[in-house]
């Protein structure tokens, strides 16, 4: 999400727990999806990267310090993070843990709008 500083992205992405975000609920969507509404014949694996873009560098959020990681294109795969971690969840609530870890790993600093607002 991109706007200024104050403008909610961040509650518009993930919410509140008694108020879920974009995020939250697509996330839970997916998992209900494949837990109730799914082919039994169809196989599925889902994976998760979580990334953040700081002044035009990219860094992988589920990396406890992540140096700046490249674009790269595959010639099978399209435009890829190369080095970009994928971790294999098999529930909402794993996923969910996912990303509350690399919501940690979210650089941030002090803007006159925002004490602790994030950078990313």
């Amino acid at each position: 999400a991109y706007g200024a500083t104050g403008a909610g992205k961040t509650h518009t992405m993930v919410g509140t727990p008694q108020d879920p975000g974009l995020m939250v609920i697509a996330l839970q969507s997916i998992f209900h999806h494949l837990a109730t509404d799914a082919d039994p014949d169809f196989d599925h694996q889902v994976t998760c990267s979580y990334l953040e873009v700081y002044n035009e560098m990219i860094y992988d959020l589920l990396v406890q310090r992540s140096g700046a990681l490249e674009l790269r294109e595959d010639p099978h795969g399209g435009v890829r993070v190369a080095g970009l971690t994928q971790l294999n969840v098999r529930t909402c609530d794993d996923l969910m843990h996912v990303l509350e870890a690399g919501n940690r790993r979210r650089k941030t600093e002090a803007t006159r709008a925002n004490a602790t607002s994030s950078r990313s």
